[in-house]
């Protein structure tokens, strides 16, 4: 059932990915909830609706060729308490709050994708004093540059240094400048992993949302006694007429024979293409029990062009922590799709790296200096060293010419001196 959620957000991005233009009016937020529901009683109606939103997902999908946006990420987040005592050596509760902007390129004919991070701001809280906790690590503004393609990896990071070629290793005055690395395609993981803006397109199991509601419709078809009870007491499928038109709701309820509850809403919404606006994920380990896990996915969204564009999103999770839940919001800022996208974007000219950021190609062995606009190749080791050996030799021959024009001068100045006193002795 957690592919549920990130199911949903598959569709926001897949939206995301429609328009540029102005706006067509603005589709209800989804937050104008029905009161009133009517539980879709045979299976085979829920099957249905269950086939129809997947079509909508994906129908949506494919209107998608390329996609470029920008979001803003707001981020307040509980320390754990082994890192407290690890890295601050308190019990001290601390929030961990940073404000960003994320960056997203997609061109799905070439396989492209690129992704950009820039770290605006970011500081500890204490939750007892309420003020910033001094930590000489937040000296800097993190960021990261991600292009993958289907020939290889190219990403760049400020603040981490890890596997530097010799070339680099040779030259220490390298080691405190942006670095850059290119790796073969196969050893890339997803560029956009580990960032919750992502799983508009995806999930983390890398399932699509269509795929994901067509699964549930498959689990209510199946006829096997253990499944087909379980699932289809479970699962229950609602709908509304409301004003802003006809609504959704899955709801699974469950409790294991051990006591441990789960459940699952999610709200569909015709004002917003029959895309999620509400994804809540509720577990406890036994009825009576006081911790309780959540996750809560909320989302807005605004129409472009005849395509649904997710405008605001927000993740709230709770893990029984005592500073509180954990969340992440998003607003979009820019929104273009199917606009022709230049192929520069996907090399080291499109990522907009620093001047004098350090590049290792790990597929070719090379190390590069990007210096202005292009790459200029650092000499390998073998070839460093036989330089400064070559300066060192020079070194050498010129200091013995000097010494030997040194000595040569002192014996012309001696002869000279002696040569001046034989004629007084006679």
């Amino acid at each position: 059932m957690n592919l549920w959620a990130g199911a949903l957000l598959v569709a926001l991005l897949i939206l995301c990915a429609t328009a540029l233009g102005a706006p067509d009016a603005a589709a209800p937020s989804g937050t104008e909830v029905p009161a009133q529901w009517r539980e879709v009683g045979s299976v085979e109606k829920r099957i249905e609706v269950l086939e129809f939103l997947a079509a909508q997902s994906e129908a949506n999908y494919e209107k998608l060729r390329t996609w470029r946006a920008t979001y803003s990420i707001l981020g307040d987040m509980e320390h754990s308490a082994a890192y407290l005592q690890d890295r601050f050596k308190t019990d001290r509760p601390l929030r961990w709050q940073v404000k960003g902007t994320v960056q997203l390129v997609v061109d799905k004919e070439s396989e492209a994708t690129y992704y950009r991070y820039d770290r605006q701001s970011h500081q500890r809280l204490d939750l007892v004093t309420r003020k910033p906790v001094e930590d000489p690590d937040l000296s800097r503004l993190p960021w990261d540059r991600v292009v993958v393609t289907p020939e290889s990896h190219l990403h760049a990071h400020y603040g981490r240094a890890f596997g530097l070629l010799p070339e680099v290793q040779s030259r220490p005055d390298l080691y405190a400048r942006p670095l850059a690395y290119r790796d073969p395609r196969s050893q890339a993981d997803d560029p956009l992993k580990g960032f919750r803006i992502y799983s508009f397109f995806t999930f983390v199991d890398r399932e699509w949302v269509w795929e994901d509601l067509r699964r549930e419709a498959d689990l209510l078809r199946r006829e096997d006694p253990k499944w087909k009870d379980l699932w289809r007491q479970a699962t229950k499928i609602y709908e509304s007429k409301a004003g802003n038109g006809n609504w959704y709701k899955y709801d699974f309820e469950y409790t294991s024979p051990e006591g441990r509850q789960t459940s699952r809403r999610m709200l569909f919404s015709a004002a917003a293409g029959y895309l999620p606006v509400e994804d809540l994920n509720e577990s406890k380990p036994a009825a009576d029990a006081k911790s309780q896990g959540l996750r809560h996915r909320v989302w807005q969204w605004k129409k472009f062009d005849g395509v649904y564009v997710p405008s605001y999103f927000k993740e709230v999770m709770n893990t029984g922590g005592e500073s509180g839940p954990d969340t992440e919001e998003q607003v979009l800022l820019q929104c273009e799709v199917n606009k022709p996208i230049d192929p520069v974007q996907f090399t080291w000219a499109g990522m907009d790296l620093p001047e004098g950021t350090v590049v290792m190609d790990r597929v070719e062995g090379a190390a590069y200096l990007w210096e202005r606009g292009k790459l200029n190749r650092l000499p390998g080791a073998s070839e460093a060293s036989g330089a400064r050996a070559g300066v060192n030799w020079l070194r050498w021959v010129l200091a013995g010419v000097t010494l030997g024009a040194v000595a040569l001068v002192g014996v012309v100045a001696w002869r000279r001196r002696r040569g001046n006193r034989i004629p007084a002795a006679r």
